[in-house]
């Protein structure tokens, strides 16, 4: 084609030839082809053999490339992308092991945990049971001391020291049980307490300081002997080791209980 079609007028014609070939056309050109062609559709033909000329000149000036360079660039490409999925699966791996290391270690935490709680909890169980199981046993003693024919029950005193003291002894010589039940405790200075003893392979053990009793009715259990002695003495606050013996208040002799009661059988 030599020349444009008449009917564009001399600007029309330089913005189409300017479209189409400015190599610094911007989209503003490119929507003038688009708008003049769309305007005189005589001008596509023109287009057309314009673009299919372009074409053709450019696969004439192109340069074949070199099979082996193509071969081996390609080959380069596809190396380096296993090589990167390799290694990303190698990574994954890793990371895998390192959170089912770290999850098992938790696990095992965990459990020695449980373990440890679940010894405590039946140290507890084991604890309560035998302290359920010695009340249990005490109440039965105190059941049958009470209520047995052959217990032989004495009104202890206090001596001088303390005139309104008063206690009851409980012995049973048959099922070899003793308790004593303090009903009075003569009010002393606050540096002194009441304190009492009993004989135990020859020598006296303490069985605790006796306190203002809240419960008059509450027996004390303690351990039987034939020959046993007891004693109530006044120490100082909080107790001693040994027995102040100087400052006894009463006197239990488990022999003349039990002989004065078969004296007056």
């Amino acid at each position: 084609m030599s020349a444009l079609d008449p009917k564009l007028d001399k600007t029309q014609q330089d913005e189409f030839h300017k479209a189409l070939f400015d190599s610094n056309r911007d989209e503003l050109y490119s929507s003038k082809i688009d708008e003049l062609v769309s305007s005189h559709p005589e001008l596509q033909k023109s287009y057309d053999d314009y673009q299919e000329a372009l074409k053709l000149l450019v696969s004439s000036k192109a340069i074949p490339c070199d099979p082996r360079l193509l071969e081996g660039t390609l080959g380069t490409i596809k190396s380096k992308q296993a090589f990167n999925f390799e290694k990303f699966m190698q990574y994954a791996a890793a990371s895998i092991v390192l959170f089912l290391g770290v999850l098992c270690f938790q696990l095992y935490q965990n459990n020695l945990e449980l373990k440890a709680e679940q010894a405590l909890v039946q140290s507890q169980i084991v604890n309560l049971e035998e302290d359920v199981n010695v009340q249990l046993e005490d109440l039965r003693n105190e059941y049958i001391v009470l209520n047995s024919p052959y217990t032989i029950k004495k009104t202890i005193t206090g001596n001088s020291r303390a005139k309104q003291f008063k206690a009851v002894a409980y012995i049973n010589p048959i099922k070899k049980l003793s308790y004593i039940n303090v009903q009075n405790l003569p009010q002393l200075t606050a540096d002194k307490c009441y304190q009492i003893w009993t004989e135990v392979n020859g020598g006296l053990v303490s069985l605790g300081v006796l306190k203002n009793l809240e419960d008059p009715k509450k027996m004390l259990r303690m351990p039987y002997a034939e020959n046993a002695l007891s004693f109530i003495t006044i120490e100082d606050e909080g107790g001693n080791f040994t027995p102040n013996l100087i400052d006894q208040v009463a006197k239990i002799s488990y022999q003349n209980i039990i002989a004065s009661d078969k004296v007056s059988l």
